[in-house]
């Protein structure tokens, strides 16, 4: 499996919230991706993410359940009672979706997949992990 850069994983943010009806900047979470002068978030802050949401903050990762990651849940449908994001779509789930990333197409799909498989190099299984001899 091709390892999936932190780098893409922001420019797929950036394309989904370029190509939603509603921008994540009028959300309570905003661009919960970028600092305040709208740089990329140092990984490190990015994988320790909470984000304000209505019902108080969420940590938008799961380390010990990488693909019960909020962020990828609620990229695929609803998610604990909050609708589908981005909020009024579309959404990477639509058929036909797909944004564009450095020139190229991404199918929603490679999106969801891709989001998975970092997700799973970031945030290894326990059983995976390396041990600390």
């Amino acid at each position: 499996m091709a390892t999936i850069k932190y780098e893409t994983i922001i420019k797929y943010l950036d394309a989904i919230d370029l190509k939603g009806s509603l921008s994540a900047s009028g959300a309570p979470h905003g661009v919960f991706w970028k600092d305040p002068a709208g740089n990329n978030l140092p990984l490190t802050a990015f994988k320790s993410l909470s984000i304000t949401v209505p019902g108080g903050p969420i940590k938008i990762f799961n380390e010990t359940q990488y693909d019960q990651s909020p962020l990828y849940l609620i990229l695929l449908g609803s998610w604990n009672g909050r609708p589908q994001m981005p909020k009024t779509g579309p959404y990477i789930t639509d058929p036909g979706y797909s944004v564009t990333v450095d020139g190229n197409a991404v199918a929603g799909t490679q999106i969801k997949d891709d989001l998975l498989a970092w997700l799973k190099q970031e945030f290894p299984p326990a059983a995976s992990k390396p041990s600390k001899l």
